[in-house]
């Protein structure tokens, strides 16, 4: 996937939607999470990596989120800020949310969806 720094190009009528490209965890497998289970999915914290870019371009920027359920904000103030919440932390669960929130983030140029991302998501150039 290409990266490049955010531009303020706007789309054919105006609108910027963002589009999830690529979803992984940081600390399990990629190959392991379609099947992976926590010891505890009431109670868990994890970081991913999202590759997001403009739906009408091939380019994407890298974003990190974290994704908890509200026992698991719980043991980690320090990063709750960012953090997306899930009742259960399933992988369908936990990436039925973050698709949720990046496709909410639609706007007049590629730097304004990066605001959007960057209210619950940290951006690779930060």
């Amino acid at each position: 996937m290409s990266r490049r720094r955010s531009t303020s190009r706007v789309g054919p009528i105006g609108i910027v939607r963002a589009e999830l490209r690529r979803f992984w965890p940081n600390d399990v497998p990629p190959a392991d999470w379609p099947a992976w289970s926590p010891a505890g999915p009431a109670d868990e914290f994890q970081w991913f990596t999202a590759d997001i870019g403009p739906a009408d371009e091939p380019a994407a920027d890298s974003f990190q989120v974290a994704v908890a359920t509200p026992r698991g904000l719980l043991h980690r103030r320090e990063s709750s800020a960012h953090a997306l919440l899930v009742e259960r932390f399933e992988p369908a669960e936990v990436e039925h949310a973050v698709r949720e929130f990046i496709g909410r983030c639609t706007a007049g140029s590629w730097d304004e969806v990066v605001s959007l991302l960057r209210t619950r998501m940290i951006w690779e150039y930060e």
